[in-house]
């Protein structure tokens, strides 16, 4: 059931393969294909100090009346290395990033489709849970809008950090619980969205 679920997530979403580009997407391409005033690894660190700003708002990608004393930086890197992949083997074809989006998607319901099976058992219910996340109209934005690819990533690892940490409670299993850890800190390089994962790992008994 979990790989059936994760592959009806991957095709539920094929029409994103036509996507193409789109909005934040032209920003961070000019900056992937080395044509920005930033490194492509900076990708997700936008707005820097004034001087940098300044030369924004001349170019554009500040409105003329923003501050130059804006200051944004996301921590995304492990994001940024998957967009790095795209652009390093297919820059000319947004239809394989997209199908790279896609795979997120379907590992992300696999993990999460586990994950049910390990809390709830290998039941009906573990299995329509992990169905109707498979198909939730949520996931539309980040599998078919490139640049935020990270909310999946972020959301993958997240799902198996938890899946990590019910394993060691249940079990005992050190090496689980070292991968729990891993696998937060993996979430949280991915994008700060990870963060929601430690709701889940304060134990309430």
């Amino acid at each position: 059931m979990p790989l059936v679920v994760a592959i009806l997530a991957a095709i539920g979403m094929l029409p994103a393969l036509s996507g193409g580009w789109q909005m934040d997407d032209y920003f961070q391409r000019v900056t992937m294909l080395g044509n920005g005033d930033s490194k492509p690894i900076q990708v997700f660190v936008q707005y820097i100090d004034r001087a940098h700003n300044l030369k924004q708002i001349d170019f554009g990608t500040i409105p003329w009346w923003g501050s130059p004393d804006l200051h944004q930086a996301f921590l995304r890197y492990a994001s940024t290395l998957t967009m790095m992949l795209d652009y390093r083997l297919w820059p000319n074809y947004p239809a394989l990033m997209h199908l790279h989006s896609l795979l997120w998607l379907a590992a992300t319901v696999l993990v999460a489709a586990l994950l049910y099976r390990e809390v709830i058992g290998a039941t009906w219910v573990a299995g329509l849970a992990a169905l109707m996340y498979a198909i939730d109209g949520a996931h539309a934005l980040p599998a078919a809008y490139l640049a935020n690819r990270n909310a999946l990533i972020a959301c993958c690892f997240g799902f198996l950090s938890v899946l990590e940490f019910v394993r060691w409670r249940k079990r005992g299993r050190s090496l689980s619980r070292w991968l729990s850890v891993l696998m937060l800190a993996l979430a949280l390089s991915a994008g700060e969205m990870g963060l929601a994962t430690v709701a889940y790992l304060f134990p309430t008994r």
